[in-house]
């Protein structure tokens, strides 16, 4: 009865050695059945350790600190981690082993996640984008970052593979977007602060390279433009000088050792000068937590 509908019929058995056994049964003409036996215990255990492999490798996978994505040459989906769809916050099965990329690409371009436009020809310009990676001749490797619709910003590493997919790793870093923001934003308000405060400031570092200055602090000291840059050094001011005369007269290098010194006990120090100009500056250095030095400069010439 089990054969009426003559179908064959493949069942496996596992004896307690460990051999397994194919089982195949077959209706044959004037009735009853042919039964063939396979052995198949290495075809088995070959099958259970590319299981335990895909197990590891899942595991792997999902407990990455980032999305990952593998592609094959045809657009498909190959494998990708749990973590892909959550960065993207996609729907459940939009990303599945076969599915096309296209369809990502369709729904984040209904999302909103490339801008404004029209979708299709959106669509075209990320696939266009994708295809740039072919070109490379030598890192074959394409990097950038975007900002998702929902607000999340994700960083995109793109790398091809030998057989002419690719692979894409995606990391969140929309806190450290959102860091660097406010950062600039701090930075853009001290510049306002610095660029109208009545005098000049210069902020060095323990080796005398300057980290921060306004614009005062150059025009008080009547420098030429490009003398004054970060990441410049105390010692390219303090030579011009000194060649111009501001120091008076005497060797240069001795010149400049007197006026540094100052600067390197740790200490507050204020003086005066009045530079070749005719304009004479009130100066207050006080050194900083972190061995480096402000340094304030006034005009008093009136």
């Amino acid at each position: 009865e089990f054969l009426a509908d003559g179908a064959e019929r493949i069942s496996e058995h596992t004896y307690i050695n460990g051999t397994t056994i194919e089982i195949r049964r077959n209706l044959v003409s004037g009735g009853g059945f042919v039964a063939t036996q396979t052995d198949v215990t290495e075809r088995k255990r070959a099958e259970q350790e590319l299981a335990e492999k895909e197990a590891h490798l899942r595991v792997a996978l999902d407990n990455m600190p980032g999305g990952m994505a593998l592609i094959d040459q045809d657009g498909n989906f190959v494998i990708a981690n749990s973590m892909y769809s959550e960065l993207h916050d996609f729907p459940e099965g939009l990303v599945e082993a076969g599915e096309s990329i296209r369809n990502e690409v369709l729904y984040q371009a209904e999302r909103g996640d490339y801008g404004p436009g029209d979708t299709d020809e959106l669509v075209e310009k990320i696939f266009a984008e994708y295809s740039n990676i072919e070109q490379a001749t030598v890192e074959r490797t394409m990097a950038f970052e975007r900002t998702l619709a929902h607000g999340r910003t994700l960083n995109f590493n793109v790398a091809l593979t030998p057989d002419g997919g690719y692979v894409v790793i995606a990391t969140d870093i929309t806190e450290r977007k959102q860091a660097e923001q406010e950062l600039a934003e701090k930075e853009a308000h001290l510049r306002v602060a610095l660029d109208n405060m009545p005098g000049g400031m210069l902020l060095a570092d323990r080796e005398g390279k300057f980290i921060i200055f306004n614009a005062e602090y150059g025009a008080l000291h009547e420098y030429p433009d490009g003398l004054l840059e970060i990441g410049g050094t105390v010692v390219d001011t303090v030579r011009f000088q000194a060649e111009r005369g501001d120091y008076g007269p005497g060797d240069t290098d001795e010149l400049i050792e007197q006026v540094r010194a100052p600067y390197e006990h740790g200490e507050t120090v204020n003086y005066e000068r009045t530079i070749t100009t005719g304009r004479t500056l009130f100066f207050s250095v006080a050194p900083t937590p972190e061995g480096g030095y402000v340094t304030i400069v006034t005009d008093i010439t009136e």
